[in-house]
Order: C-alpha cells, then structure tokens, then sequence
C-alpha cells in the first residue's frame, strides 16, 4: 500500500507541475497547451480520488471528502480555463470542500501534510477565479 501511496503523489505531482508548464506554454502561444492542460488537470483529479481512498489514520473520511473536492475543484477549474460551461457550482463545492476538509483534518491529526496544501491551494485558486481575481 505504501508504494501505490508513493506513486499516486508522484503522478500527483508531476501532474500539478504539468498544468503550470500548459499555463504559461498557453500564454506564449504553444498551440497544444489546451490538450495538455485537459491531460494534466483530469490526471490530476482522478489520482486526487484515489489518494483520499488510500488515505489512513483518524481522519480517512475527511481525507476522502477533501480529495473529492479537490476533484471536483480541479474539474471546475479546467471547465472554467476552457470557457466551457457550469464551472462555477463546481469551483464552489470544489473549493468549499477542500479548504473545510483540510482545516478539519488538521484539527484532527494536529499536523499538516502534502494533501492539505494541495487542497487548500486548490481551494484559494477556486475562490479567486470565481471572483474573478485569477487568470
């Protein structure tokens, strides 16, 4: 179970870094960087899914409940890059989600980890490009 744990944040992590390379490689005008940014922003949701089942300790439900809505966080946020349509209830349930989850696990485990900074950085990029303060 500990090396699925390690490769999941590995392509989690690669994942997360392609979607900055796709964000400026789309201002500089590289003509695929919507196809890597649909690529790295779906990889990036469904390892988040898999990371909150994997998760251990006290506050598993909440893990699962925050990569859930880091998925959905993700998903909102790549429909609303696209100018696709019905981004918005998904970057509120999405950011809502992963900011709540992350706050409550860190009351719970006393620490922090890789996934609640992932989700909370999720979380403020979802709360600002709904106030239309990002991007």
């Amino acid at each position: 179970m500990n090396k699925l744990k390690n490769a999941l944040v590995t392509i989690s992590n690669i994942s997360f870094l392609l979607i900055f390379v796709a964000f400026f490689a789309g201002k500089y005008g590289f003509q695929q960087a919507r196809t890597l940014q649909i690529v790295a922003w779906t990889t990036f949701a469904f390892v988040a899914v898999l990371e909150g089942f994997t998760a251990s300790g006290k506050a598993k439900v909440f893990y699962l409940i925050m990569m859930l809505g880091v998925a959905v966080a993700s998903l909102g946020i790549l429909f609303k890059s696209m100018a696709w349509e019905n981004y918005t209830q998904m970057l509120l349930i999405g950011g809502i989600t992963s900011v709540v989850g992350s706050i409550i696990i860190f009351v719970v485990n006393k620490k922090a980890d890789s996934l609640m900074f992932k989700a909370l950085l999720i979380g403020v990029i979802c709360f600002l490009l709904h106030q239309g303060t990002f991007l």
